[in-house]
């Protein structure tokens, strides 16, 4: 193996490099079917391999000899560029700038080249000039991007193509794995080498590519007033930041309503509304200073839209009683463990009662004074958190009068007198 120092002189940088797009790479699905691991320990790609796989790509992973495999998985851990074969095929690990960099454009001539030369050298196989990228056009052929690794070969040693490194990395973690499976010993430094790539793989996107800048200051508060908390949307306010500053980015997790990550411009008012949220769900809200494509570290604050009411209180005529009353109710949206009942004034035998989720939404109120005009009210808990209360006023039926009594004396030809 074989190690150069790294070259800050950017002029050495190519001017293409293919890219091996993710999606087309089938052959990392198969490689699990395709690879065997020789006796001594080396990988083994002889006729197992598709073509349309890079040559490049194959070239470094058929020139890793067994006694250095170890070394191999210390470099990549380390983005270390480096080289097998007597520096015919390689790896280029952005930010670790040498003479790989150079241009490609001689690139078929160094593979044929390395194709009549080594194929002794590496024990494997040697794919031809032939081999084909899985994407080709020009509008791919970029410099070596953050976040990727470009693969070289040919004694000029100049990078040919290149790949998003999680890719390569997870390619490197099904190797292993299948080394495993075929029962050989592993490797020294082959779980730290596993551990590495399951960090890297398990980071997003964001983390991977655009790492917060300590350079760029974070909003220094988020505030968010009792009045703004409705139950699908929250409003909310922020300090601005120290410093430079073009736009604010903020967001809400999870990202529920229509909700995309939104922007304010700096000098504009410092304000922002997410609509379409759940009822009584707890977000995460984050504010991150955004100045010159930097993005700083972001503010966030925890907060619960608010419960919503029961939809409505529904009485039927048949419901309403001389001294009972009973309800049923259509159930709030979102979060809920239970509903509490109750009326004004609370006349008869009625505290506060309770249904729970998910039992029948009904309860009677019994005990009361015909003919009186009551308040009820139906409110959703959700732990330990009421919503607003939801009212319906309704009236019990007045009582039937007691007996009617008609005395003789009571009684002339034009009139008559009762009592009750």
């Amino acid at each position: 193996i074989v190690i150069h120092p790294v070259s800050t002189d950017v002029s050495l940088r190519p001017q293409k490099l293919i890219l091996v797009q993710s999606e087309n790479m089938e052959w990392i699905k198969n490689l699990a079917g395709n690879v065997k691991w020789s006796k001594k320990g080396r990988l083994s790609l002889r006729d197992s391999l598709p073509e349309d796989v890079p040559g490049p790509i194959q070239f470094y992973l058929s020139s890793i000899r067994s006694n250095d495999m170890a070394n191999a998985l210390a470099c990549i851990k380390k983005s270390a560029t480096h080289y097998f074969a007597q520096g015919y095929a390689g790896i280029v690990f952005y930010g670790d700038v040498d003479d790989a960099w150079l241009s490609s454009s001689d690139s078929s001539e160094d593979m044929s080249e390395y194709s009549s030369e080594s194929s002794d050298e590496t024990g494997c196989e040697t794919p031809t000039s032939d081999s084909k990228s899985t994407s080709s056009s020009s509008d791919e052929e970029l410099p070596l991007q953050p976040g990727e690794v470009g693969f070289c070969v040919g004694h000029k040693r100049r990078a040919k193509y290149r790949m998003l490194k999680k890719d390569f990395l997870g390619v490197m973690k099904i190797l292993l794995e299948i080394r495993r499976e075929q029962k050989h010993t592993d490797i020294p430094g082959q779980q730290e080498f596993l551990d590495y790539v399951d960090q890297e793989l398990h980071m997003s996107e964001e983390d991977y590519f655009c790492k917060p800048s300590e350079d760029v200051s974070q909003p220094t508060d988020i505030d968010i007033a009792p009045s703004d908390v409705k139950d699908t949307n929250i409003r909310i306010t922020w300090t601005p930041a120290v410093g430079a500053k073009d736009s604010y980015s903020v967001s809400i997790t999870p990202a529920h309503g229509d909700n995309p990550i939104g922007s304010v411009n700096d000098g504009h008012s410092l304000e922002y509304i997410f609509t379409g949220l759940t009822p009584g769900t707890l977000y995460t809200i984050s504010v991150v200073t955004v100045s010159g494509g930097v993005d700083s570290a972001a503010t966030t604050k925890v907060q619960s839209t608010a419960l919503a009411q029961p939809k409505k209180i529904n009485i039927a005529p048949s419901g309403v009683k001389e001294t009972n009353i009973r309800i049923t109710w259509t159930p709030a949206v979102g979060a809920k463990d239970s509903y509490s009942v109750s009326i004004t004034p609370a006349h008869g035998d009625n505290p506060i009662g309770s249904v729970n989720d998910g039992h029948s939404l009904e309860y009677i109120f019994t005990g009361l004074t015909p003919g009186t005009l009551y308040t009820i009210s139906v409110v959703t808990v959700s732990g330990g958190v009421s919503s607003v209360a939801r009212t319906k006023e309704v009236r019990t039926s007045p009582s039937v009068p007691g007996a009617v009594t008609i005395l003789p004396f009571d009684v002339t030809f034009n009139s008559i007198k009762i009592i009750w």
